[in-house]
């Protein structure tokens, strides 16, 4: 009986998963048509991105449920990431991550989350595709700990490095003169790397 509603499951979630990447798949097709004939007459290029939830929660789980619940089939023993990132690769589109910032000591245990696990599967399934990242912060962070953690997922050594990142959450604390003293640095390392 426990066999018979696991493979119910695993279906299930394979069927919903494939549905929505199916979805994105005819999305995309129909926004690269229309790209091509704009691009044709104009002599200019648009790279395509597909963004991603960066659901790391629940992470350390042989399960993910967090990821599945979102129709991430994504389990510890199925990369979930790999047709996403085939399909968005048949596009040449390129894949928008977020949590840059973000580290697992930083983390509530009781969640098991990863946020680095997650970023290095990413990262793993996106030289494998052939496939480029776009990202950005998902909270605010002036810290330098915070900042210099972006700088070093954008260029992270077993990935290819991020494309363009955005900064997200900016606001009139970045004034202060502790975040200015932190931001101004971390702003030239990225425009002189990127």
């Amino acid at each position: 009986m426990i066999q018979f509603v696991c493979e119910i499951m695993c279906k299930t979630l394979e069927w919903y998963s494939g549905r929505l990447i199916r979805h994105a798949d005819a999305i995309l097709t129909k926004a690269a048509n229309m790209l091509n004939k704009y691009q044709e007459s104009k002599k200019s290029s648009v790279l395509l991105v597909a963004k991603i939830g960066g659901i790391y929660w629940w992470y350390h789980t042989l399960s993910h449920p967090a990821e599945l619940t979102a129709g991430y089939y994504n389990t510890a023993l199925r990369d979930g990431y790999d047709p996403v990132a085939s399909m968005l690769s048949r596009h040449g589109a390129a894949l928008h991550i977020s949590c840059l910032e973000m580290m697992d000591s930083e983390t509530p245990p009781t969640y098991h989350c990863s946020p680095e696990r997650l970023l290095q599967q990413i990262w793993t399934v996106s030289k494998k595709r052939i496939v480029h990242l776009t990202g950005r912060n998902t909270n605010e962070r002036f810290d330098k700990a915070g900042l210099w953690k972006i700088h070093a997922n954008c260029y992270h050594p077993q990935a290819e490095a991020v494309r363009s990142f955005t900064y997200c959450r900016m606001n009139d604390k970045i004034f202060r003169a502790e975040n200015w003293n932190n931001f101004v640095p971390f702003v030239r390392k990225m425009s002189k790397d990127l």
